[in-house]
């Protein structure tokens, strides 16, 4: 089904299924300034996970820190906002951060 729009590739009609899989960035990205990080995202309904590395440089030499996040996701409703998109809920059921620069780890509560 057409949400309107001229280009008929572009559909609110798609499963949890469908999204299944896996995006990693191909390079380190700068984040904030001298900060780098790659991420690793994946859905595998009805489950959703992100592995964010961050690094000092952009050859990823010098690991600050990991983030893992975990969770459950579910389609809502057609969006209203952008055509062919659709809302969805993200609950997290896991975050897990590791500290690996001493720097960092001198800065961190507690």
């Amino acid at each position: 089904m057409s949400v309107g729009t001229a280009d008929p590739a572009i559909s609110a009609d798609f499963t949890l299924e469908d999204l299944d899989g896996r995006w990693r960035s191909p390079y380190a990205a700068e984040v904030f300034p001298g900060v780098y990080g790659v991420d690793d995202f994946w859905l595998r309904s009805p489950f959703w996970g992100i592995h964010f590395n961050s690094y000092q440089d952009a050859a990823c030499t010098h690991r600050l820190f990991e983030l893992i996040i975990t969770g459950t996701f579910e389609l809502l409703r057609p969006s209203t906002v952008i055509p062919g998109a659709r809302e969805a809920d993200f609950s997290r059921t896991k975050v897990c951060l590791r500290l690996f620069d001493p720097g960092v780890i001198a800065g961190a509560p507690g």
